[in-house]
């Protein structure tokens, strides 16, 4: 990720946000997404690109509940509250949108949805 993490992220964008992809492939670059916020660097990498943060929020709201629960990972993993810059990084979030958005997430009717959300939420506090 340090040598071509810009690049891997681009494509990754690409893949979410071209049309003809089916929703597993996006599930997919979601999930790997998800990995990549687990690692310290990338995960510093991934908090100065607005456009994926903007991107993990509207699939938090899709209707494709395997791409909220998806793109919810990816938050759970950008605000663990036990790793360093956790606050600055949730203020960050917070700021774009996505605490509002897992708040509106919390009426789900599925329990996997309902559960991660819930967990991020707690990070929050």
């Amino acid at each position: 990720m340090t040598l071509h993490g810009r690049e891997i992220l681009d494509a990754l964008l690409l893949f979410l946000e071209g049309p003809e992809n089916a929703p597993e492939v996006k599930e997919q670059a979601l999930c790997i997404l998800g990995n990549i916020a687990s690692g310290e660097s990338s995960r510093d990498m991934m908090m100065t690109r607005m456009d994926i943060i903007k991107k993990l929020t509207n699939f938090m709201l899709d209707e494709n509940v395997k791409l909220q629960i998806a793109a919810t990972f990816c938050i759970r993993n950008l605000t663990w509250a036990e790793e360093e810059g956790s606050l600055e990084r949730q203020a960050i979030l917070r700021e774009a949108g996505v605490h509002k958005t897992l708040q509106q997430l919390l009426s789900t009717t599925d329990t996997a949805l309902f559960d991660i959300v819930k967990l991020v939420l707690q990070q929050f506090n």
